[in-house]
């Protein structure tokens, strides 16, 4: 309290510190900002990820794959195995 009376009656210094503590918490409010931004889009991104995950998975061509390859592999191809 005692410097905002200083940078009110004229005292420069006392000013420029209280401008400097002002402007950097102002930066750091934008700063707060633009993380809870980005928060927000890789939760975004997260749920659009295990969306489509869950989709794949789902559908059954993976095993209708590996069952195709089996059979090749059973009638005398080569078959490697991932």
């Amino acid at each position: 309290m005692a410097m905002i009376k200083a940078g009110l009656t004229g005292n420069v210094k006392a000013y420029t510190a209280i401008c400097g503590v002002l402007k950097t918490e102002e930066e750091l409010k934008y700063k707060n900002n633009e993380i809870e931004k980005q928060r927000v889009e890789i939760e975004k991104l997260k749920s659009q990820i295990h969306g489509d995950q869950e989709e794949y998975e789902s559908d059954g061509f993976m095993e209708a794959l590996k069952a195709s390859a089996e059979t090749i592999s059973e009638e005398g191809e080569e078959f490697i195995e991932t």
